[in-house]
């Protein structure tokens, strides 16, 4: 059962070369993108852990952007999983306006969003059944060979459905979703962003910037999984 196991979730091999000609995908912040070597890696899945109202959601949206006008020549697509409403298809057309604009490409940027596959769920049961079909997306349209999935958040449908009693099986079902995550990631390519919540020490949300020096812990713990 374990070599079954490892069989279908160890990364395929590659060459030097191959990981090499792998461009990563740009964030749309300069100053960001510097400090990731380019951007965000396809085959990777990142976790952005903030408190409330900090801009997760902007830079999901951003980095939306930046994969619809960089991978517009070979069609590729995005998939959005947005389990706070907070997904707005006109800020992400702004963005991808601004975007050509910055790299001087000739596009359509309505034409971009046709590319842009919106799953919204607001709980739990509803969220499983967009991560049931996921993989089916990005197998069965060609559109989706290469891109993005972006989950925006994780513990949104988790915080909402489950008790504090029920942690264990919370962490357990996270577990799964990232594998899942992970092994999309590996298998189609794709670049995979996820965002979490961090709470301060007294439980309650922390409304400033200090997650980015991980004062607070995420609130599902999805980053042990991955």
């Amino acid at each position: 059962v374990v070599a079954a196991a490892a069989a279908v979730c160890a990364p395929p091999p590659s060459t030097a070369q191959q990981l090499m000609r792998e461009a990563p995908l740009p964030t749309g912040l300069a100053a960001l993108d510097g400090h990731l070597g380019g951007g965000l890696r396809p085959g990777s899945v990142t976790e952005i852990v903030g408190a409330s109202a900090v801009g997760k959601t902007e830079l999901c949206l951003a980095v939306a952007a930046e994969a619809l006008v960089t991978g517009h020549a070979r069609g590729a697509g995005v998939v959005y999983v947005d389990t706070e409403c907070g997904f707005k298809a006109t800020r992400l057309l702004q963005l991808v306006g601004r975007s050509l604009q910055r790299r001087g490409v000739q596009a359509d940027p309505h034409e971009l969003l046709y590319r842009v596959t919106v799953l919204a769920a607001d709980e739990w049961e509803g969220y499983e059944q967009c991560l049931s079909r996921i993989r089916a997306l990005f197998q069965d349209d060609t559109r989706l060979a290469t891109g993005l999935l972006v989950v925006d958040s994780i513990a949104a449908p988790a915080r909402a459905h489950f008790e504090r009693a029920r942690l264990s099986e919370r962490q357990r079902l996270l577990s799964s979703h990232a594998a899942l995550f992970k092994s999309l990631a590996e298998e189609e390519g794709l670049v995979v962003l996820v965002t979490n919540q961090v709470q301060g020490s007294s439980g309650s949300d922390d409304g400033g910037l200090r997650e980015l020096s991980r004062v607070g812990e995420p609130e599902d713990e999805m980053s042990a999984c991955l």
